[in-house]
């Protein structure tokens, strides 16, 4: 556009440009405004994309259960032993007392060892059996009411034939208790000569079982400070062993002699932890 002319102007004719439009105004009210400017990205590293609703969603890891890490506590429900065993990633389950032989024996007998050790620390106590006097089927099977040596009659209790390791004495209540059927009389035959072959074998000594090998485990004592076991052996001798050398040669009979122990210690619903 052209500007009017002034009457003061000493040029003929000027032109004005407009460089920059810095205002707004309503009325009395001037209002600044500002171009909104498109943001820029900086150059550099690239953003990480976002995860897709379908990642996000997707399975977490795995946690490994089968890693066993310690028993923490034992407890007699109904009759049986059921443990508390912690794993490696922190969960807990309740595990009978086979199962647990089973999968940790090391564990297990080093648990069951400081109950044990403990129970015997006032006193030389011993835990053998005296007697067996009664027979059932239970839950766990063939199981045998015992009375144990320097107990009352009151103390004897209900164990699994798995638990004992007094074999002479259960086959003796096996025998005595045994259903007796009548036998017709017969006439009384003449008792035949022996041969000379029979007579040679009835004079023959029997064989005599190894002297090394165990036979049963008959008790646990605290001598000296440490544990000690009665062993009957193969050939019916009687022999000491130590804690040490007992655990290492017959693990799965110490394990069924410290079950029954604890077994015996616990009431229905009682628990120790060490």
């Amino acid at each position: 556009m052209s500007p009017k002319k002034g009457a003061g102007n000493k040029s003929s004719e000027e032109e004005c440009v407009v460089v920059k439009v810095v205002t707004k105004r309503t009325g009395n009210q001037a209002v600044k405004e500002h171009a909104a400017k498109a943001p820029t990205q900086k150059r550099g590293r690239p953003a990480s994309p976002k995860p897709s609703s379908s990642d996000a969603s997707g399975p977490s890891p795995s946690v490994d259960r089968s890693g066993f890490k310690k028993i923490k506590s034992v407890k007699k429900v109904s009759g049986e032993l059921i443990y508390t065993c912690e794993w490696k990633d922190g969960s807990e389950k309740l595990i009978h007392e086979e199962e647990v032989y089973d999968r940790c024996p090391a564990e297990a007998i080093e648990f069951l060892d400081r109950i044990v050790f403990d129970s015997l620390k006032s006193s030389e106590k011993e835990y053998s059996v005296e007697k067996v006097v009664n027979k059932r089927a239970g839950k766990r099977g063939v199981e045998y009411l015992v009375k144990w040596t320097g107990y009352p009659s009151g103390a004897n209790t209900w164990e699994p034939a798995s638990h004992l390791n007094c074999k002479d004495l259960v086959e003796e209540y096996e025998k005595e208790h045994a259903p007796k059927s009548p036998t017709p009389k017969r006439a009384r035959l003449a008792a035949p000569q022996p041969s000379t072959s029979a007579a040679s074998a009835a004079s023959a000594p029997s064989p005599r079982g190894d002297k090394n090998a165990l036979k049963k485990m008959k008790s646990v004592q605290r001598r000296y400070g440490d544990l000690s076991f009665m062993c009957e052996m193969g050939d019916g001798s009687e022999k000491r062993f130590s804690r040490a050398e007992a655990h290492a040669r017959w693990p799965s009979q110490v394990l069924e002699l410290y079950g029954g122990i604890v077994s015996r210690m616990l009431k229905d619903g009682d628990s120790i932890s060490v």
